[in-house]
């Protein structure tokens, strides 16, 4: 069986909590914090390399700021050289704009994040 280490941003940790012990999965520490500009800062507080990685993070209101919560913890991952990624979004905020009376002549939100998270997920890790 493929040994997973979990970890969690902001937006629900309780819940990351509950799938760690309910699966039997270890949880991973991190730091996230808010700059004084505004900006968000993630880190890593115990090593990941060669671990394959979840990343708990729901897109609820405010869903900017947990979205790039879960991009800046996939870049940490990567940089810190995980072997394997997933994301698990038990909320997806921006789904309404997959709505179909939704004008489809701008690019839909939901796609634009897949395809950023794809890339943050997959580029260069190791192999």
């Amino acid at each position: 069986m493929h040994q997973y280490l979990l970890l969690s941003g902001t937006s629900h940790q309780e819940l990351a909590i509950a799938i760690s012990q309910k699966a039997k999965i270890q949880f991973a520490h991190c730091a996230i914090e808010r700059i004084s500009d505004g900006e968000i800062s993630a880190r890593l507080l115990e090593s990941v390399r060669q671990q394959s990685m979840m990343l708990v993070q729901s897109l609820f209101p405010p869903v900017n700021e947990h979205l790039m919560e879960l991009l800046l913890l996939a870049d940490a991952c990567r940089r810190a050289a995980a072997q394997f990624l997933i994301a698990l979004i038990p909320y997806f905020g921006y789904a309404l704009q997959l709505q179909p009376h939704i004008s489809t002549r701008a690019p839909a939100a939901p796609d634009q994040f897949l395809i950023k998270i794809r890339m943050s997920l997959t580029r260069n890790l190791p192999s």
